[in-house]
């Protein structure tokens, strides 16, 4: 049985006209922004500045210290987590004491951020950059748990809650009263956060032609470096502004984001791989309306003698066969790309960064690149079906 040609229909409706432009900028260079900024303002609002122990409140009583009262002169040194006293006492004799900062902390900069409102210095020093170790734990959750809802459940589902999510802990994070809470708001974000990213390439991807994938991926590249330096421009303007502002702020720009279930259409190609023939059409039908294509022209590719095309009647669930994170252990080619992107990424990218500042551009993950499928010649296929006609060097002809 013949597979419905995806492709061609997208060819039909003209992937490069208003309809696919528009999803493009919308998820690419409009919702990137609160995404990226949360992401990455933790330079800002964790920033810590110099810092020592705050003056003790009565010098002259230091016996409520623990310091013998018949001290009759000091010299008081205050360090950034100790406060040291030379005392000479009344029989001659000379003593040193020290204290941790009894009074706070006092804090070269005028600028309100995590760490001058937690105190996160000396022994709770590790608790700012902590924050940020959460958003990447919830990285990892969200990437494990996102990819298999929308390729169940569908893609604007799985992009309409990510991206109110990332609003909504993004804006609370700037109300929230102590540390803890605004870990968990941390962790969920990161969590969403790859919720987003990761549907919105595949979604963007799904919109084109094959031959069009590759060069409208990198304008997700595009609207992340236009994000980090508009993020650039914001935190300038704001670095006197306290890190609760600095929240709100960039957590404003996920409003745009709110209407996402009414502006992003599901992805056409998920419905007719999950056989939605009704729901494909509908779509199909407004896209070419959108685009000022005759719908008529289309009907043919997904309508068989004016009924439903067999092709989209759905099979036995018994002998339908759902993929998982599992199939990437069942196939050795997903589990070397897999492992190389993984290494890359989590490891690779840490030495690099190291290199970098003694001035090296090569890392020796990189000859890892070499063995991607991409590096052969050949295009890496988009689906398990395709990659099992791939290993065969045939031509797939399911649904891409």
């Amino acid at each position: 049985m013949d597979n419905i040609d995806v492709d061609t229909i997208w060819k039909k409706l003209g992937p490069l006209k208003r309809y696919s432009a528009l999803q493009l900028f919308y998820l690419f260079f409009v919702c990137f922004q609160v995404t990226g900024y949360s992401l990455i303002e933790y330079v800002f609002v964790g920033y810590g500045p110099p810092y020592k122990c705050a003056p003790l409140t009565n010098q002259t009583d230091l016996y409520k210290y623990g310091i013998l009262n018949n001290i009759s002169s000091s010299r008081i040194t205050y360090d950034k987590c100790n406060i040291e006293i030379q005392s000479n006492t009344s029989n001659i004799t000379s003593g040193t004491y020290k204290l941790t900062c009894l009074e706070g902390y006092q804090y070269d900069s005028k600028q309100e951020t995590i760490v001058t409102e937690w105190d996160l210095v000396c022994s709770r020093a590790g608790l700012g950059p902590m924050t940020q170790m959460f958003v990447t734990i919830g990285q990892g959750v969200g990437a494990l748990l996102f990819p298999s809802i929308s390729d169940r459940y569908g893609r604007k589902p799985v992009l309409t809650f990510s991206l109110v999510i990332c609003t909504l802990t993004s804006v609370a994070a700037g109300f929230v009263p102590g540390y803890i809470i605004y870990s968990i708001l941390r962790f969920a974000f990161g969590a969403v956060q790859q919720g987003f990213i990761l549907t919105a390439q595949v979604y963007i991807t799904e919109l084109f032609p094959k031959e069009q994938r590759g060069t409208v991926s990198g304008f997700g590249g595009l609207g992340w470096s236009i994000t980090m330096v508009l993020l650039s421009l914001w935190g300038y303007l704001m670095r006197n502004t306290s890190w609760r502002y600095i929240h709100l702020f960039l957590g404003l720009f996920g409003v745009p984001c709110l209407f996402t279930y009414w502006i992003v259409d599901e992805s056409l190609r998920w419905l007719i791989a999950n056989k939605r023939a009704d729901e494909a059409k509908t779509l199909v039908r407004k896209i070419a309306k959108f685009n000022k294509v005759d719908f008529n022209d289309i009907l043919p590719l997904i309508q068989h003698n004016g009924d439903i095309d067999p092709r989209f009647i759905h099979q036995n669930p018994k002998e339908e066969k759902r993929e998982n994170i599992l199939t990437i252990a069942r196939h050795k080619i997903l589990l070397k790309t897999a492992f190389i992107m993984a290494f890359t990424w989590n490891i690779g990218i840490g030495i690099a960064s190291s290199a970098g500042r003694i001035g090296g551009l090569l890392a020796p993950f990189s000859t890892l690149l070499h063995f991607l499928p991409e590096s052969s010649g050949r295009e890496m296929p988009q689906t398990v079906q395709e990659l099992k006609a791939w290993k065969s060097d045939k031509t797939s002809t399911i649904v891409r």
